[in-house]
């Protein structure tokens, strides 16, 4: 024991103990600790990703009934447009149907962008 530490109480245990023991039987002994020690790790790996599992098994499904929603959305507004499409045509300037797909995928784009800044600021946590 080197000067001025005091022996710990594993120390005092483990003296005691290898005292006992034959050589060989204090290495099994010790290799038994060692593998309850790395099961124990294992154990706390086990659940840390377990827990991570589930949490991105939790946002996978999210995603997905969010994709849902999209198509569904997409749906709604094809047929919104193909109902007043006579009208919204007549009030565009341009006549070509796949440039009037690209202005209103344009602008529902920028209704998406004002509805997702519009809920970010509503749902922030204060």
């Amino acid at each position: 024991m080197k000067e001025g530490k005091k022996e710990t109480a594993e120390e005092r245990v483990e003296k005691k103990v290898r005292k006992r023991l034959t050589p060989y039987e204090w290495r099994l002994l010790k290799k038994r600790i060692e593998n309850i020690e790395v099961k124990r790790g294992l154990k706390t790996h086990l659940s840390v990703f377990q827990r991570e599992f589930r949490k991105q098994l939790a946002t996978f499904i999210t995603g997905a009934f969010a994709f849902v929603a999209a198509l569904l959305w997409r749906d709604a507004i094809k047929s919104f447009i193909k109902t007043y499409e006579e009208y919204i045509v007549r009030l565009m300037p341009i006549k070509e149907g796949w440039l009037v797909e690209f202005a209103t995928a344009f602008a529902v784009s920028i209704l998406a962008i004002i509805a997702i800044i519009v809920l970010s600021k509503l749902l922030k946590p204060r």
